[in-house]
């Protein structure tokens, strides 16, 4: 009966727990495709934000790699040689511009390049038991603190913030920083230049870049500069002339005028930067 009862045992589907990697050789698809797994997403992991996640620091603000040196030339290279397009960086904290694709592809080449040199090298190998289970914990550990940081970045809105003219016009919470700001602007304080080099410079590098590609890569830095402060200052307008503007047109103190002001600046803008682009018309002698 004690035999019986071992037999039934070890045949339980409760006892076929799943085994995990062994020392035994694994198929040459199996070792192929860990490999470029491994170079692609570690690559990935490591030249993206989600490094910053994974290394939270309030005093150091870890760089995204994959738009500094060597990755940035490399990766604009690939952009005008292979792709045919002009990336150009964006810091705007999202992964879904044309730079971010394009260093998408540059690491699928790279892992690609990566994963033939492996295999060609390391012929003899025929399992990574240890290193699959070290790497299954890298990638848990930074997709777990990037959902988290995007979480919070949502419950608290971080990542995309209030629209600028309603942080600027709005009569709720949010303009308790503009009269700050206006502040700040007649009698600075030290904490001014703290505020410029921790979000004002990267906000206004950020709508520069933006302009910068809509007025042509031949535009010079004078005028993608002026073009900046020409939008900063058509929002700011409405906040320092706020009196002057609600007795002369009261209908635009509303809350809910600001989409509509914010439309106006839009294409207003869009189009003052058309007409910029446009080479200028050659007078006709009479």
């Amino acid at each position: 009966m004690t035999a019986i009862a071992d037999y039934v045992a070890e045949r339980s589907p409760t006892s076929a727990a799943p085994q995990p990697l062994s020392e035994a050789s694994w198929a040459p698809a199996t070792l192929i495709a860990f490999r470029f797994c491994f170079l692609y997403f570690g690559l990935y992991v490591l030249t993206t934000q989600m490094l910053a996640g994974m290394v939270p620091n309030p005093k150091f603000r870890v760089p995204v790699l994959g738009q500094e040196l060597p990755m940035r030339p490399l990766v604009l290279w690939v952009g005008n040689h292979l792709l045919g397009v002009q990336p150009t960086v964006h810091p705007t904290g999202s992964g879904d511009t044309l730079f971010d694709w394009t260093a998408a592809f540059t690491l699928l080449l790279l892992a690609t390049l990566g994963t033939v040199a492996w295999s060609t090298i390391a012929r003899q190998t025929t399992s990574y038991p240890r290193l699959y289970k070290w790497f299954r914990l890298f990638i848990r550990v930074g997709l777990g603190t990037t959902m988290f940081s995007y979480g919070f970045a949502k419950v608290f809105p971080l990542q995309m913030p209030t629209v600028f003219l309603s942080r600027l016009l709005d009569s709720g919470r949010p303009a308790w920083t503009a009269k700050l700001m206006a502040r700040e602007m007649i009698d600075p304080s030290p904490m001014l230049d703290r505020l410029i080099r921790r979000r004002m410079r990267a906000t206004h590098e950020r709508l520069g870049s933006i302009i910068r590609d809509l007025l042509g890569r031949d535009a010079d830095a004078e005028a993608v500069r002026l073009c900046t402060l020409s939008i900063v200052a058509q929002c700011v307008f409405y906040r320092n002339s706020a009196a002057i503007v609600s007795r002369l047109y009261p209908e635009l103190a509303s809350a809910q005028e600001i989409p509509r002001i914010a439309d106006h600046v839009t294409r207003f803008s869009l189009k003052a930067i058309e007409g910029l682009r446009r080479p200028p018309r050659r007078r006709s002698r009479a």
